[in-house]
């Protein structure tokens, strides 16, 4: 069975190759540490580099390049972007979008599968938006500008995000068909942005709000932190631009049933080895400090990542 999964891994893995952090997407569909995810990746690279040339190469359209000089190094402050599987990257962007005063329209781009193709409206303009994961190693190219030239329809913008720096050559034809053009600095600093906005709306943890549920609700209104909705009312919380959920709490009859924290010893832990703030027991009684003590300790806990 479990051979059978992997091989279907591969499989979606030769498909999407070379436009895929092999990593990240190992990591995620594997369960892997991201260390072990990466060791996989390299051994396996050479394999699906000869089943994609084996496969009478269906015209894909290689966006990445490997950067070939020694000097191409990010800032050492620059968000591990590349690190994020597609579903939270995606997550990620409509939020970014949203804190710096886009509107995300239900109206979607022709899908590409490449990243996040989005419509938002900033003003009376309509901006078509294509994101990208890219291995911070490499150079998007110009034929992300190809690409949406294709598909930005009636918009009368048009952004490119991507978490690794483009090509020179992408930025001559960007600037030739007006495409904004977002590397990972300028992505950093717009997360930047987008955090001190969020800092100013609210610059520290609002108090107990009757309930530790309606509080966990007042921090997601601060914008400080990223509450994903895994489904069967399971919430992940996240640092934005941090791939890792900081903790994950599940609700149960309109109460807190179970939250845990994920982060130990300054790395990250799945739901099972982290610390269980509140739990229940085999007769579904709670097992926890009151719901205001516990509110209380969640806040010194998330407040250690905002330092």
């Amino acid at each position: 069975m479990q051979c059978a999964y992997f091989n279907g891994v591969l499989k979606e893995v030769c498909e999407q190759y070379p436009n895929i952090d092999l990593a990240g997407y190992l990591a995620d569909k594997l369960q892997l540490p991201l260390d072990k995810a990466e060791a996989l990746a390299a051994r396996i690279e050479k394999q699906v580099d000869s089943i994609v040339k084996g496969k009478e190469k269906q015209k894909t359209v290689r966006l990445f390049q490997k950067a070939g000089d020694q000097t191409y190094q990010l800032k050492n402050n620059t968000y591990p972007l590349d690190c994020l599987v597609p579903e939270e990257f995606g997550f990620f962007i409509k939020w970014l979008l949203g804190e710096l005063g886009f509107e995300i329209q239900s109206e979607m781009l022709t899908a590409t599968g490449l990243g996040v193709d989005v419509v938002a409206c900033k003003g009376d303009d309509k901006v078509a938006v294509q994101a990208v994961l890219c291995p911070r190693t490499h150079r998007v190219s110009e034929s992300i500008v190809s690409l949406m030239k294709k598909i930005r329809g009636d918009c009368a913008e048009a952004l490119v995000i991507a978490t690794a720096y483009f090509t020179e050559q992408a930025k001559v034809e960007a600037e030739k068909w007006r495409i904004e053009l977002w590397d990972i600095e300028c992505l950093n600093n717009k997360i930047q942005e987008a955090k001190s906005r969020a800092e100013k709306i609210q610059s520290k943890f609002p108090n107990y709000k009757g309930t530790l549920l309606n509080s966990l609700w007042e921090i997601e209104k601060t914008k400080l932190f990223l509450f994903r909705d895994k489904g069967d009312q399971k919430y992940d919380v996240h640092l934005p631009g941090i791939r890792y959920p900081l903790l994950t709490f599940q609700v149960e009859s309109g109460v807190i049933a179970r939250c845990v924290f994920r982060i130990k010893y300054n790395e990250p832990v799945n739901e099972n080895e982290g610390e269980v703030l509140i739990t229940t027991n085999e007769m579904r009684g709670r097992v926890d400090p009151s719901e205001e003590k516990a509110y209380g300790l969640i806040i010194r806990y998330l407040e250690q990542f905002l330092e």
